[in-house]
């Protein structure tokens, strides 16, 4: 049993150092990567993606997208989280998904509602992005 514990152990602290050898590196590279142009908005990188945007439809799709989320979960609490704190982030992490994806088409239906939302470019291009996906 001792055996087993600093078995596991030892491969905490191999994950442990490699996610901060990871964070670390990706911290890095993000300082030295370079900046848009000052020119360039995020708008002008996504205008024109969107000119088929049915809100309607990309508000049902956010909200089918915040169920399917859990598809699958306890597959992945199964080989994954094989204890009760790792389950419980597993869980909080799809939840705080679920939560990103019904605000989205909430968002979304206000915006189509009441012209006093506005949707911003990177909200129409993922709602884009998701009634595309669409079947």
């Amino acid at each position: 049993m001792l055996k087993h514990m600093i078995s596991g152990f030892k491969v905490a602290v191999v994950v442990t150092v490699g996610l901060a050898i990871a964070l670390s590196m990706g911290l890095w590279n993000t300082a030295i990567a370079a900046p848009l142009p000052a020119s360039m908005s995020i708008s002008a990188l996504t205008q024109g993606m969107n000119p088929n945007l049915d809100v309607d439809k990309a508000a049902e799709s956010a909200e089918r997208a915040s169920d399917q989320i859990y598809e699958g979960l306890e597959q992945t609490k199964q080989k994954i989280g094989k204890t009760e704190g790792r389950n419980e982030i597993i869980q909080k992490a799809r939840d705080h998904a679920s939560a990103k994806w019904e605000a989205l088409a909430d968002k979304a239906r206000d915006a189509n509602d009441t012209k006093a939302v506005e949707l911003s470019p990177v909200d129409k291009h993922t709602l884009t992005r998701l009634q595309d996906s669409e079947p």
